[in-house]
C-alpha cells in the first residue's frame, strides 16, 4: 500500500495480525467514555507544547456534529484539544490555550460524508511546535488537505495548551455533540506519528497489535478483556475508561475488518 514496501519494516513498524472481536456502539444521545484526568493526557504546560497523536476507528451513519476524542468543555480554563466532525461534515483538530482562550486548528478542506457507513481509520498528529502547520490529519492512511485558522474568544492568541483537570472523553465534546455509531481501537501517543507509522497501523483496514510500540500513552480496545462498564487501557498506563449512560449490550461484534 502507498508504495511503502519494506519501508514499514525498516522503520521498526511491522503490522501484526491479532484478535479483534468487538467495538462500542454509541447512541448519539448521551453515550460516551469517561477516561478521567491524567497527566498522560496533557501535552502543554502553558508555555510550550509537546508532540502527540490521536488514533481511532469509527463507523457512523451520520457524522454531522459528532465527536471522536476531546479534552475540552464550555469552561475556558478547562479546554485543551478535540477531534470533532463539524456541522459541515469536515473533521476539526483543535488546540486551546486555557490562559488566553486563544485557539488554533486545522480541518479537512473537504467534507467526509462519504465515510459514513464504513469502518474508517482517523489519525490526527501534532509536532508540538505551537503552530497549526504542525498538525496533520489522516483518513485510512492517507494524509488530507487541510484548512488552518487561529483566533481567540478571550484575551490573547494561542501560545500553548495548559494541563487542565478536565477529563478526557471519547464520543462527547462540551457535554454534547455525541457520536452516533461504532468506535473501536482508540489510541493516544506522546509523539507525532509518521506517515509510515499511520499507514502501518491502518494496515489496509485491519487494526494491528500496538503492544510495545514506542510512544503509546493509551489504548482502548472497546470490548476486548472488558467487564462492563470498564473499558481497560491496554497500554502500560492503566488509564481505564468508564462507559457512561451505556449498557453491556453496547459492546457489539461489529469491528473493523469484519
Amino acid at each position: 500500500m502507498l508504495g511503502l514496501g519494506n519501508s514499514i519494516i525498516s522503520s521498526g513498524v511491522t503490522p501484526i495480525p491479532f484478535g479483534n472481536s468487538f467495538s462500542l456502539e454509541f447512541d448519539g444521545v448521551n453515550d460516551y467514555l469517561d477516561l478521567g484526568d491524567s497527566n498522560d493526557f496533557s501535552f502543554g504546560d502553558g508555555s510550550t507544547d509537546s508532540a502527540f497523536s490521536l488514533s481511532i476507528w469509527c463507523k457512523s451513519t451520520d457524522i454531522t456534529g459528532t465527536t471522536l476524542i476531546s479534552k475540552s468543555t464550555t469552561v475556558s480554563a478547562e479546554r485543551e484539544y478535540y477531534l470533532y466532525f463539524g456541522g459541515n461534515d469536515k473533521l476539526y483538530f483543535a488546540l486551546w490555550d486555557a490562559s488566553t482562550d486563544g485557539y488554533t486548528y486545522s480541518n479537512t478542506s473537504g467534507a467526509l460524508t462519504s465515510i459514513q457507513g464504513s469502518w474508517t481509520h482517523v489519525v490526527a498528529t501534532y509536532d508540538g511546535s505551537g503552530a497549526n502547520t504542525g498538525q496533520k490529519i489522516y483518513i485510512n492512511g492517507e494524509s488530507q488537505t487541510l484548512t488552518r485558522a487561529t483566533g481567540t474568544i478571550g484575551s490573547g492568541a494561542y501560545v500553548a495548551m495548559e494541563n487542565t483537570a478536565y477529563p478526557l472523553k471519547i464520543g462527547s465534546l462540551l457535554s454534547g455533540y455525541f457520536f452516533t455509531g461504532d468506535l473501536d481501537e482508540a489510541s493516544m501517543w506522546n509523539k507525532e506519528l509518521s506517515a509510515i507509522e499511520v499507514a502501518a497501523y491502518f494496515n489496509d483496514g485491519s487494526p494491528t497489535d500496538l503492544s510495545g510500540q514506542a510512544g503509546l500513552v493509551g489504548w482502548w480496545r472497546m470490548g476486548e478483556s472488558a467487564t462492563f462498564p470498564t473499558i481497560p487501557d491496554a497500554s502500560s498506563n492503566s488509564n481505564n475508561a468508564t462507559m457512561t449512560n451505556m449498557s453491556s449490550g453496547d459492546i457489539t461484534t461489529d469491528f473493523p475488518g469484519s
